[in-house]
């Protein structure tokens, strides 16, 4: 299986079209088949929605999506749980400055998605 994960900007910029809300990238992502946390297949799409969360910088968010993502993937976690521990990685990393500081540890991970009630790791 193949996945890309745009940003919002970026999926504009592949689809050459406007995003001003999820029906819009919705459509743009069946173009595309699959795209961030809005998951697309052949067989259903499904909105994974952002945790509630305050922010205090963005800086590597998608970086932190991305990679635990990859890890939770090859770790042998179905797409659907992989995609709730990269979007929750994302949220973590969020609530602190910088990019590689903001990363969160296996650990903080894991008490972040028990803190939510989500038990994926």
């Amino acid at each position: 299986m193949d996945y890309i994960i745009p940003n919002e900007s970026e999926l504009e910029v592949l689809t050459d079209s406007q995003i001003r809300n999820i029906k819009d990238a919705e459509e743009q992502s069946r173009k595309l088949l699959n795209k961030g946390v809005l998951l697309v297949t052949p067989e259903k799409t499904k909105h994974f929605e952002a945790f509630s969360i305050k922010t205090v910088d963005t800086t590597g968010a998608g970086d932190a999506f991305c990679g635990s993502l990859a890890f939770a993937l090859s770790c042998g976690k179905t797409l659907e749980d992989s995609i709730i521990i990269a979007n929750a990685a994302a949220g973590f990393s969020v609530t602190k400055v910088g990019t590689a500081p903001a990363m969160p540890y296996r650990k903080e991970l894991e008490k972040f998605l028990q803190n939510n009630n989500l038990n994926k790791l």
